[in-house]
């Protein structure tokens, strides 16, 4: 229409999903209780004894017994009345069965949009748009399967946490396991700027808002919630008497048994907020081209993402969160906000922070010689809280947050963070024998050559430190300061391998370089904050930077106007260099004096045979 470009259009999305999912349908167990191993785990496995124990049941359509009381004895019992109270809806009869495992699960979203790409004038195009999503919540084709955990009344969040409960989604305040988002609009706007009219050197910019749905792995957990499933998880001392937990074969554990009633001992939940957000993106960029000469162009780039209610997972329920927010007596150290287990909560409190700066060059078959080069330098730093939903790194000790209150703690260096970045990458097709013919053009043209070369500063990871930890490992504290965070130790360990040296020592000497004496004094463990104003930030150590090279060579053969038979040898890590791998998951003080390292790489080489036609 004249100086504008109209699209617009939308869609609408149902899917089913339907699948089968054995969490837990295997037990699992461990004689630790958190990250470290020590003299507890030890004793448990002399003793014969778990430190914890998982694993999935159908609790006959009830709900764990609220009575602490009630995991020690027959049925769910509560001796604090006269006579004591018996509760059959917190019991199940042995044997107990599996659950059914398989769900089908539906959900319906739909989206509008509209853009114009206004052509101001002959050097300035203009782009306005809006893009609205819906995303429907995630429903069983049987809702009486559905169930979530909906918090209660309270002044704080703790004590909402308290007063909840698990309900079927169609039974809850709000009839469904949560509420959707109905204000999903993004607006995105776009210019391009031929700066002089002669298209020599443009400026381009953009801003738009992104949504992303909330569903899979993360919001599919909640099948393991009662009455219809429940995951049995218990902590020696914690939610059953120290000792207790007897190693045997039979799945059910502590349900174990024929013709006897039992009470539902502590369950975990997976639970997803039902006041969900939903997570965006606000994106940003900016780029200045400009060429040089022809066919050579230089770039400067600057690309920009805030991340806004991403999703999450926190356990809001932890052994001591009730001495410490609700004020629970003895033992202090273990008592929960509920008489559940775990509660993973699933919510969107994430905030993350990109800003990267690429310099280019872009050379296409420069004075006709067939070489075509890209050079790209990047600066970039990724901030963030949890750089992935699950904590799923391998230098990550903790499930969430360490304080699942207040992320800010962990907001530090995300794990992809690399800071600098070098990418040259050429494709030289050899022009020398363009013109010959018969068995010279066979044997001299049809030459590529294509090196590439990628240099990079090295990720960061976090020093933890288990010493006084119950079930989660805070980050390691400072002792005096002044340590490295990133200088590569000169010494070795003894006996070590020639090719495996300690990357970061915990020791100056003898001095140990981190305070390992923290724990709060309500719980007895360090758990829980306020932690020291020492205690490093998440992922404040960097590993290694790393180099590696590749080169292609081709070469083609001509058979006929219609046929070319090309051969490809392609060699990954040309030059058989090593690069120096952090083995982070060593990275807990009370376990390890050094974050140890290896050299690791070997070239590999592939051949081919493609025919084109």
């Amino acid at each position: 229409m004249g100086r504008h470009t109209l699209r617009f259009g939308g869609s609408y999305d149902y899917q089913r999903d339907n699948r089968t999912f054995g969490a837990y349908e295997t037990p699992v167990g461990a004689f630790a209780t958190s990250g470290g191993f020590g003299n507890a785990s030890i004793n448990r496995f002399l003793g014969g004894y778990w430190g914890w124990f998982q694993g999935a049941i159908y609790p006959q359509g009830n709900y764990p017994c609220a009575y602490s009381n009630g995991g020690a004895g027959v049925g769910c019992v509560d001796n604090t009345t006269t006579p004591p109270t018996l509760h059959p809806e917190g019991d199940v009869t042995t044997p107990v069965t599996d659950p059914v495992f398989a769900r089908s699960n539906r959900y319906q979203e739909f989206a509008l949009y509209a853009m114009d790409s206004w052509k101001v004038n002959n050097k300035f195009t203009l782009g306005l748009g809006l893009r609205y999503e819906y995303f429907g919540t995630q429903h069983n084709k049987n809702p009486q399967l559905d169930s979530n955990y909906y918090f209660g009344t309270g002044s704080s969040f703790q004590e909402q946490i308290a007063n909840g409960q698990v309900m079927l989604a169609p039974d809850s305040p709000i009839g469904e396991l949560w509420k959707p988002s109905t204000k999903n609009f993004g607006p995105k706007v776009g210019f391009a700027y031929d700066v002089f009219g002669n298209g020599k050197t443009v400026v381009r910019g953009g801003y738009s808002i992104a949504y992303e749905r909330n569903f899979g792995n993360v919001t599919f957990n909640v099948i393991q919630n009662p009455p219809n499933y429940s995951v049995i998880s218990l902590v020696d001392g914690s939610d059953v008497p120290v000792g207790s937990m007897t190693v045997t074969t039979n799945p059910a554990g502590p349900l174990s048994g024929s013709g006897t009633i039992k009470a539902i001992p502590k369950v975990s939940l997976r639970a997803v907020n039902p006041n969900i957000k939903q997570q965006y993106a606000e994106l940003t960029s900016l780029t200045i081209e400009h060429e040089l000469k022809h066919n050579l162009i230089f770039g400067l780039d600057y690309s920009g993402s805030n991340g806004e209610h991403q999703y999450d997972i926190a356990n809001v329920n932890r052994p001591g969160m009730g001495a410490i927010y609700l004020g629970n007596a003895n033992p202090l150290s273990r008592l929960r906000l509920t008489q559940y287990s775990n509660i993973n909560f699933r919510n969107s409190e994430g905030v993350s922070r990109y800003h990267a700066l690429v310099a280019r060059v872009q050379m296409n078959n420069f004075a006709k010689s067939g070489l075509t080069l890209n050079a790209n330098y990047t600066y970039a730093h990724t901030m963030d809280e949890l750089s992935d939903t699950f904590s799923s790194s391998g230098n990550q000790y903790n499930l969430g947050y360490l304080d699942p209150f207040n992320p800010r703690v962990d907001y530090g260096n995300a794990y992809m963070d690399v800071r600098h970045r070098l990418n040259l990458q050429a494709i030289w097709e050899v022009p020398f024998a363009k013109n010959t013919h018969g068995v010279l053009k066979q044997v001299a043209d049809g030459w590529t050559i294509a090196p590439l070369v990628i240099l990079e500063t090295g990720f960061p990871f976090s020093v933890f430190d288990c010493t006084n930890a119950y079930t989660v490992c805070m980050y390691a504290v400072n002792a005096n300061g002044g340590i490295s965070r990133s200088a590569p130790s000169s010494l070795t360990p003894s006996g070590a391998a020639p090719d495996n040296y300690i990357y970061t020592n915990f020791y100056n000497g003898s001095t140990p370089l981190f305070d390992s004496s923290y724990y709060n004094a309500t719980t007895g463990i360090s758990d829980f904050g306020p932690w020291p104003a020492a205690m490093n930030a998440r992922n404040a150590f960097r590993g290694p930077g790393q180099w590696g090279a590749d080169l292609g060579i081709y070469k083609s053969f001509f058979l006929g106007e219609r046929f070319k038979l090309q051969f490809r040898g392609e060699m990954y890590n040309v030059f058989n260099h090593a690069n120096l791998l952090l083995n982070s998951g060593d990275s807990d003080v009370a376990e390890f004096p050094y974050v140890d390292a290896y050299k690791d790489g070997h070239r590999t080489v592939q051949l081919a045979l493609r025919l084109t036609f």
